[in-house]
């Protein structure tokens, strides 16, 4: 929300953005989705070849950066798990506004937030974790209020800022990164960079670990975009 406050449009509510802004804006709730190489590199043939020759790193990267919106599937069917709303779909409530200087996506707050949650459905959540770790949520569930922590997480979960798993944190990477995090440990007003990281740090969109790893783009965000 602070990163999209920046980019207001003409009329009151309604967001403008340049077209890669939102691409990137995509991939980053794309991130936690689990991409089977083997199964990948079998379908698409295409993309194996290009992994080979060194043009993607790996499949889920060609995933991220162009099958999503291609088309492509992470995994197949017979795997049972949940696969993101396709793109077209996605984005087909959404405006594009053709300009001089380049292609811009006019949206509101309702239809992108509408659209991320389509997305957010396909991220795993640790069902026994998150009932676990926060005790309303399970208590929503119990009662029959959501169904499991998966709709939680999807409906409330994520502007709640909450966790659909435990996340890894990289202590020395995060301290080196994040000064004032460092500072913090120093004089004693926090115990980890993971304190850290789970109370504040996820929602202010820090990475708990180096972009390499955190990122599987591998690249920083065109100018502009989420960081």
């Amino acid at each position: 929300m602070e990163w999209l406050s920046g980019y207001n449009g003409e009329t009151q509510g309604q967001y403008k953005l340049r077209y890669d802004l939102y691409i990137s804006l995509i991939r980053r709730f794309l991130e936690p989705i689990v991409v089977d190489e083997t199964w990948y590199a079998d379908e698409y043939p295409g993309v194996a070849r290009g992994v080979s020759a060194g043009r993607f790193k790996s499949c889920r990267q060609h995933y991220l950066v162009h099958g999503y919106f291609e088309g492509r599937r992470p995994f197949p069917k017979s795997a049972g798990g949940k696969i993101p709303k396709a793109f077209a779909a996605v984005a087909e409530s959404t405006t594009f506004a053709p300009s001089r200087d380049g292609l811009y996506v006019v949206t509101t707050l309702d239809v992108l937030t509408n659209q991320i949650r389509s997305i957010l459905a396909a991220t795993p959540v640790d069902e026994g974790w998150y009932r676990s770790t926060y005790p309303s949520a399970d208590r929503a569930i119990a009662t029959g209020r959501f169904a499991s922590a998966r709709q939680h997480f999807v409906t409330y979960g994520y502007e709640e800022g909450r966790w659909p798993f435990e996340m890894m944190v990289d202590e020395e990477w995060y301290l080196s990164r994040y000064k004032d995090v460092a500072r913090s440990i120093s004089n004693g007003t926090l115990g980890s960079a993971k304190d850290h990281f789970k109370m504040v740090g996820y929602q202010e969109g820090r990475f708990p670990a180096p972009p390499s790893q955190s990122n599987p783009l591998n690249s920083p965000p065109p100018s502009g975009a989420l960081q």
